[in-house]
């Protein structure tokens, strides 16, 4: 709909769900009721692509593409699009095992799917014995055999046996309200630690009796979690509402205490992450564009130090708007963030106990939802709806971009006289005018 004339447009396959479809032709609406118009093909289909998850070898990435209801596998040596695995619902987050055997990838309709990456063949979890609700992140037991499935809202998490044919599910853990982050201990004995935002607290799950042993009250709204190297401490992204300063608890997974807690960290953190060589870890905010874009609010990246337990520097405010994903050097002397919002690159450095912040924008880059540095940190990946950027880690210039689907229209409009039609493009910033004519 629209004022005047102008009536909105329609795709000509859609999904039950409302998704546009790859390889028909968009059929507009004019204003007489009674007529439509079929537009050449001239434009490719967007995809919307919004998460990612990258094999440990940094040779695939696997690529949410909600537009489609599918999973786009990337090739990072052949940079290409490599295979499209159709799921039939609109995925949400993906979970790769610590082989990359496996990815598990939550799908709105409370469905559960289970990809192969030795073949790129995915199929469905057999949910018969307990439906979940609202599946969402995961964690995969580096056997590849089992599989555990919290809940955006509900209060437990789903067990799924990945060894059975297809995968099922084996039961249900009661216990975890709003369940996010969630963290693998494999020595001496192997745990599983769970973020229950809904209750504020973690939980500590045994996966061999899958039962929760323990649990320990933390800062309001626990979210991401991160273990350090040794896997002796577990870092927590918690508490803070946005215009306040969040904390990180620091537990000792040994005896599941806290041991410290770090404050004046970004407000509403979201993500932490430790750097390999544990002598830093990172902060940052992450919230959806409705939370934080529309809402005009900033936020940040902070620093902080492992030994001392401290916080080291945090990004000026209001210089950053809405930072996403984390990657970082091994040696924690780099950090990288994204905006969700505009099409900005963010960079800290620390040199001689000093830390510097460097931004970069790209021209046809906006809304990015993933990112990755390789083993080697020569490459930094970047992902934004229509395609994954690779990225010098050194200038923040792009090397090469790899497409997804097209970088074409998501919205589509015509003008009062029907003769141009107005298509917005996926994570540009651009609209194009195409006459109908």
């Amino acid at each position: 709909g629209g004022g005047g004339g102008l009536i909105g447009a329609a795709i000509a396959a859609f999904t039950s769900s409302g998704t546009a479809q790859t390889g028909v032709l968009p059929i507009i609406f004019t204003a007489n009721p009674e007529t439509f118009k079929y537009l050449p093909p001239t434009i490719e289909f967007s995809s919307d692509l919004v998460g990612m998850a990258v094999t440990t070898d940094f040779k695939k990435i696997y690529a949410i593409d909600r537009a489609h209801n599918a999973v786009s596998v990337v090739d990072l040596e052949r940079r290409t699009v490599v295979k499209v695995l159709d799921l039939g619902a609109e995925p949400q987050i993906i979970t790769i095992s610590p082989t990359s055997q496996r990815a598990i990838v939550t799908a709105k309709e409370a469905r559960i799917f289970v990809i192969d990456t030795s073949s790129d063949t995915v199929i469905e979890v057999d949910q018969s014995l307990a439906p979940t609700r609202e599946p969402y992140a995961a964690a995969i037991l580096p056997s590849d055999t089992k599989a555990y499935v919290g809940e955006r809202q509900g209060d437990g998490l789903t067990i799924v046996d990945l060894g059975a044919s297809p995968p099922a599910v084996l039961g249900r853990i009661p216990g975890c309200n709003a369940s996010r982050g969630m963290a693998i201990k494999e020595e001496p004995t192997m745990r599983i630690y769970v973020a229950c935002q809904g209750d504020d607290k973690l939980v500590e799950i045994d996966p061999q009796a899958d039962t929760i042993l323990r649990e320990l009250t933390v800062d309001a709204n626990p979210t991401g979690l991160d273990l350090t190297p040794d896997q002796d401490l577990l870092f927590v992204a918690s508490g803070g509402a946005f215009g306040t300063n969040g904390s990180v608890p620091i537990v000792n997974t040994n005896t599941f205490t806290e041991v410290a807690n770090i404050n004046n960290v970004v407000a509403g953190p979201q993500q932490v992450l430790v750097s390999s060589n544990g002598k830093r870890a990172f902060v940052s905010s992450i919230q959806s564009p409705s939370e934080m874009c529309e809402a005009g609010r900033s936020s940040g990246i902070s620093v902080l130090d492992v030994e001392a337990r401290v916080s080291l520097y945090q990004t000026p405010a209001e210089e950053l708007d809405s930072v996403g994903g984390l990657a970082a050097t091994g040696d924690g002397a780099r950090v990288f963030g994204f905006s969700l919002c505009t099409n900005a690159l963010y960079r800290v450095s620390e040199v001689d106990a000093m830390f510097n912040l460097d931004t970069q924008t790209f021209g046809g880059v906006s809304r990015s939802s993933g990112i990755s540095l390789n083993e080697t940190g020569s490459e930094l990946y970047l992902l934004h709806p229509h395609a994954l950027a690779v990225v010098n880690p050194e200038t923040l210039d792009v090397i090469e971009t790899i497409s997804g689907r097209g970088a074409g229209p998501m919205r589509l409009a015509l003008s009062q006289d029907d003769s141009t039609l107005f298509a917005s493009l996926s994570g540009r910033n651009e609209v194009v005018a195409v006459s109908t004519t």
